[in-house]
This record gives structure tokens, sequence and C-alpha cells, in this order.
């Protein structure tokens, strides 16, 4: 039972964890596209430098969006293998209480 528990715990903080990353990416995903935008809007088209810079940051989003999608994807196997192993798990406790019950029950009619 300690084990089950250490286990939920630690695919808990797993989670945890990637969510916060998964977070993080999304606001600098904002900011760039923030950024992006206030440059738009000074003109940056007709320099090249400045073109380069906006090529990077379309780059750089389209990386976070593609890491975000993989967070999501990772999430969701962990939170659908969690769940199979819950359900694994209830199982094994019924199986037990029915075998335990059926061991009563023959030491009763003994």
């Amino acid at each position: 039972m300690q084990e089950d528990t250490n286990d939920a715990l630690r695919v808990l903080t797993n989670l945890e964890r990637q969510l916060d990353s998964k977070h993080e990416l999304e606001l600098e995903r904002e900011q760039l596209n923030g950024e992006l935008e206030v440059r738009k809007h000074m003109g940056a088209d007709e320099d090249t430098k400045l073109q380069e810079q906006l090529d990077k940051m379309r780059k750089k989003l389209v990386e976070i969006d593609e890491e975000i999608e993989y967070a999501k994807d990772t999430n969701q196997t962990c939170f659908d293998n969690e769940r199979m192993a819950s359900e694994d798990l209830e199982e094994a406790k019924k199986e037990m209480i029915r075998v335990c019950m059926s061991i009563d029950l023959v030491f009763y009619l003994c």
C-alpha cells in the first residue's frame, strides 16, 4: 500500500514538472509572438537584418509549438498509463478480497 502511494506521488510529481515545463514554453511562445508583432509594426520587413531575426523568431515559435504538442502527448500518455494501472490495482484488490473471503469461508466450514 505504501509502495502504491509512493508510485502515485512520483507520477504526480513528474506530471507537475511536465506541466510547469509546458507553461514555461507557452509563456515563451507568447513573449515571442508579442515581440514579433512589435517588430512587424516597426517596419522590420524592410530591413534584412531584422527580417533574419524575425525568421529566427518564427522558427523558434514553431519549435516551441512542437515541444508543447510533445508535452501534451506525453502528459496524456502518463495519465492514460496511470489510469490503467489504477484500474489494474483496483481489480487486483477485489480479487484479493474474494480470495480472502473464500479462505475465511473454508476455515469457517472446517
